[in-house]
């Protein structure tokens, strides 16, 4: 038994990224634990208006397949108890009217309120104590490969971790989409919000580098990066790419007000002074980011669209889609993501 678990222990932090080591998680504690339903829980936001996302569920039947995954799912009306649960970190095991027991147990890790939810006919003390060490050696792992995924100087997201952050924006997109045909329409969301991705170029920074050097240029990047991460929201993903170039990933939004968000933070850098070089400004474009089209294009639309901004006059906004209605711009052609393979 000892040895068994070692070996679980090895495999679980044999993972390589969040996502892996979380079915790992699930699939690990399916060995020591007969249960109908696994989940990870996050809570991103708490009242009034909470919002979970299912990161990972696994359900077990007794028909084929008799192991079934979802991801990604966001919980936009979800039941008081849940919220509660989560939000209070305490680990609880209740007993529903049907007979079932289910057990809650918090993940502390990377500054998230995350929580395991099992729901079985039993769970012995020895596994609840069993299945809270694994929650800590989880959120402990955590921790590791968050911090692996920050650009070393700013503390912002890296460009290696962009392809999985983009990929669970849209998934959360599609799950709210979904939930707009049911009969329990968002609240927050509604069918004209989209999620964005958005680049931001500092203007003539290379002249920041050959007047002050590249320790002041390394001032101006970390200034703004404490700015970004002061501006936007804990849910918009805000990366560094290299040198002056940073890439959002916008929660879903009207285009009136993605471009409004984007251009006052334009102005507030604009209307800031940084330390030696003074007056900084920012090029910023932005498109519409969706599941049919492959990263490259997309990045390419908002690339495209932060050009535009820079071939006139720099310090501007510009969105690619509507550059391309006002024949601004040559639409890119899209490509489809044939035969896609989803784990889930």
């Amino acid at each position: 038994m000892n040895k068994q678990i070692l070996d679980s222990v090895v495999s679980l932090t044999e993972q390589k990224d969040l996502d892996s080591v979380g079915i790992s998680l699930l699939s690990t504690i399916a060995e020591y634990v007969y249960f109908e339903k696994a989940c990870l829980y996050e809570l991103e936001r708490s009242w009034p208006n909470p919002i979970i996302t299912v990161l990972l569920e696994l359900k077990v039947q007794s028909v084929e397949p008799h192991f079934v995954w979802y991801a990604n799912q966001t919980l936009m009306q979800p039941a008081t108890q849940l919220v509660t649960s989560i939000d209070s970190l305490k680990r609880s095991v209740t007993e529903t009217r049907d007979g079932m027991t289910e057990l809650w147990v918090p993940v502390a890790g990377a500054g998230k309120k995350l929580a395991l939810h099992l729901r079985a006919e039993t769970i012995t003390t020895e596994n609840k104590s069993l299945i809270s060490a694994f929650a800590r050696i989880y959120g402990n792992y955590l921790r590791v490969l968050v911090e692996s995924e920050k650009d070393k100087l700013t503390g912002l997201l890296n460009r290696h971790s962009f392809e999985r952050h983009l990929r669970q924006m849209l998934a959360k997109q599609a799950s709210r989409q979904k939930r707009q045909h049911t009969n329990f329409p968002s609240r927050e969301a509604h069918a004209e919000d989209k999620p964005w991705l958005v680049i931001i170029d500092i203007d003539y920074f290379k002249k920041v580098n050959d007047v002050f050097g590249h320790v002041c240029g390394d001032e101006v990047l970390l200034t703004l990066s404490q700015k970004m991460s002061g501006y936007f929201r804990s849910s918009d993903y805000v990366f560094r790419f290299g040198g002056e170039e940073f890439v959002i990933i916008l929660e879903p939004a009207t285009r009136s007000d993605a471009f409004k968000k984007l251009n006052d933070f334009r102005l507030e850098v604009e209307q800031d002074r940084f330390p030696l070089v003074g007056k900084i400004t920012v090029s910023i474009g932005f498109a519409e980011a969706s599941q049919e089209d492959y990263e490259q294009v997309l990045m390419e639309r908002a690339d495209k669209a932060m050009y535009y901004a820079k071939e006139h006059g720099r310090n501007a906004v510009y969105c690619y889609e509507q550059l391309v209605e006002e024949g601004e711009l040559q639409e890119e052609v899209a490509i489809a993501k044939e035969s896609a393979i989803d784990l889930f």
